[in-house]
């Protein structure tokens, strides 16, 4: 096993995995019933939930991926979610946990520091990644899947978000959007910021 650089970073569904497997053995419930009692309910997110292949949600968006010049919709893979990429829900969940992120809900101080702090050997804390966006200090975390991509930034210093979620499980797209958001919002510094690789193997 190879220490990266502080250049390169680390990012694995697996401690996802595990974790989700600890709660339940520790708690005694399912993984989905403990994250909607303990996490959804309490944070105000109403409408998420730990997703199965055999939930039926009204009004669920089907994910799509590119397949030579045709766009297709693609079926959603379960093996492997469980505690990493299991969760669904609307725009206004993810607002609830940006607020629970910036007000530090639910978690003790200690446990948001190892969070919201950068490992010695990378730019992600246990979740987050932190890093310098245009100047100013950006917490953030991204996400891919088949058939879906998202974006969730904040800038604490501003009290300003940017939450994107697709459809389109192709392309980067989100990348671009969140520096026309910034440009709309802060005006156009000339500049392009690095950009978060975290599910290349999904682009």
């Amino acid at each position: 096993f190879e220490i990266p650089n502080e250049q390169e970073f680390i990012n694995t569904n697996i401690n996802f995995i595990i974790t989700a497997l600890i709660i339940e053995n520790v708690s005694g419930m399912k993984y989905s019933e403990y994250m909607r009692k303990e996490v959804f309910l309490p944070l105000g997110m109403t409408t998420a939930l730990i997703d199965d292949e055999n939930l039926m949600i009204e009004n669920r968006v089907k994910g799509y991926a590119l397949d030579g010049d045709a766009i297709i919709p693609i079926k959603k893979d379960f093996d492997w979610m469980l505690g990493g990429g299991d969760i669904v829900g609307r725009v206004d969940d993810v607002y609830c946990l940006n607020k629970a992120i910036k007000n530090k809900l639910l978690l003790k101080e200690q446990t948001w520091q190892e969070i919201l702090i950068p490992s010695k050997i990378s730019e992600m804390g246990m979740g987050c990644m932190i890093t310098d966006w245009h100047g100013k200090l950006r917490i953030s975390h991204n996400g891919g899947h088949l058939g879906f991509r998202t974006l969730h930034a904040q800038l604490p210093e501003d009290d300003f978000d940017i939450i994107l979620m697709s459809n389109s499980g192709f392309g980067d797209a989100r990348y671009a959007l969140g520096e026309i958001v910034y440009s709309a919002f802060y005006g156009d510094d000339g500049k392009i910021e690095k950009h978060l690789a975290m599910d290349v193997g999904y682009i």
